[in-house]
């Protein structure tokens, strides 16, 4: 009987052990890092530069984005014009492609058109899927009039309350965060940028979402 009275007790401290252990790892939260560039391109140039929020663009000017992550973080790069229309420019979600560590994804170059205005970026990073945000922007995206501006401030509404403290989350606006050495990642000779380059990192501890905005004035 004392084996047996043992052995339950044995056993019990191991299972608590253990439970304790995946507690723990269960509330880890992951560092987020985002290695990022935006690209531009000014209209019958071939010359690609790093362009820094607040920066003025033309029409027929052209942009591009890079963007690096783990893949086991769901990141979205999101697009507003100047009437406020919203569009995925990338949703890693979707992403059937995303299968190795980090994922590097680039857009095709983009040409700028009326109207004029201030364009925004938001780049995102989470550590898993914003299914309420997703949907808000894909609504928006097939809406028009009263509506559209009904999704547009849920859509405002979304990204404050990402942004909140209590989301556990980090806003990052207007200016660029930390270069990456040189200028440039190993995507290209040392001081060279070129289309494949990542210029900029953002890397934060203790945060379930990274929220990065960039504004341009299109004139």
């Amino acid at each position: 009987m004392n084996n047996i009275h043992l052995f339950k007790k044995s056993l019990m401290i191991i299972c608590i052990s253990y439970l304790c252990s995946f507690t723990y790892s269960q509330s880890i939260i992951q560092e987020l890092k985002l290695d990022y560039s935006v690209l531009h391109r000014v209209q019958g140039s071939d010359t690609i530069t790093s362009i820094e929020s607040g920066a003025i663009i033309s029409d027929g000017d052209n942009l591009k984005i890079n963007v690096q992550f783990k893949n086991n973080f769901t990141c979205y790069v999101i697009y507003e014009d100047p009437d406020h229309n919203i569009a995925f420019l990338y949703n890693s979600s979707s992403d059937s492609l995303k299968n190795i560590s980090p994922y590097f994804y680039n857009t095709k170059w983009l040409k700028f058109s009326p109207p004029l205005g201030i364009e925004t970026l938001y780049f995102i990073l989470s550590q898993s899927p914003l299914i309420t945000l997703e949907k808000v922007v894909v609504d928006l995206g097939v809406s028009s009039g009263g509506r559209a501006r009904k999704f547009f401030k849920r859509f405002t509404s979304e990204i404050n309350k990402l942004s909140s403290p209590n989301k556990n989350s980090t806003l990052l606006t207007t200016r660029l965060d930390k270069p990456i050495v040189g200028g440039v990642t190993f995507r290209g000779d040392e001081g060279e940028i070129n289309a494949y380059s990542l210029t900029h990192e953002i890397r934060r501890s203790n945060v379930d979402v990274i929220i990065k905005t960039i504004t341009f004035q299109h004139e």
